[in-house]
């Protein structure tokens, strides 16, 4: 026994991939025919929304803000500080508010690794740097 598809196989005459039993057009998004029942209801009005997610919104474009603005203070002090210790201390100030953007963002595996790797690996990697750095500059003013 076979199952027989009937006007779904391309061999059938008449057959026109682009209209569909009712005649309307498959082509998006002009040709589907939409009634007053389709578009659902939240669409079609808005709703007011309740204070208490307006409140945690603005607080957290607040703190998005803050982590933003000290990540840019941290990468331009990182820039102009004369002294290096202090660079390197808007670099570690940099970092965590990376991190706490990376938070806000819901990826706390990604702040996780930004800690470890880059506080911890990268400014340790910094830290010897100024170290022998001020050696060579001591022993070249004796």
């Amino acid at each position: 026994m076979t199952a027989r598809n009937f006007g779904s196989t391309l061999t059938e005459p008449g057959f026109s991939p682009r209209f569909t039993r009712r005649g309307s057009m498959l082509s998006w998004p002009s040709g589907l025919r939409r009634n007053s029942g389709s578009v659902p209801r939240r669409l079609r009005r808005q709703r007011r929304r309740r204070p208490e997610k307006m409140m945690v919104d603005l607080l957290e474009h607040a703190a998005f803000a803050v982590f933003a603005l000290l990540a840019i203070g941290g990468a331009l002090g990182t820039i102009y500080c004369k002294r290096i210790a202090h660079s390197m201390f808007s670099l570690i100030i940099c970092f965590l508010a990376i991190a706490g953007v990376f938070l806000l963002a819901g990826a706390e595996l990604l702040a996780a690794i930004q800690i470890l790797v880059y506080l911890g690996s990268v400014m340790l990697v910094y830290a010897f740097g100024v170290m022998l750095a001020r050696r060579q500059i001591q022993e070249s003013d004796a």
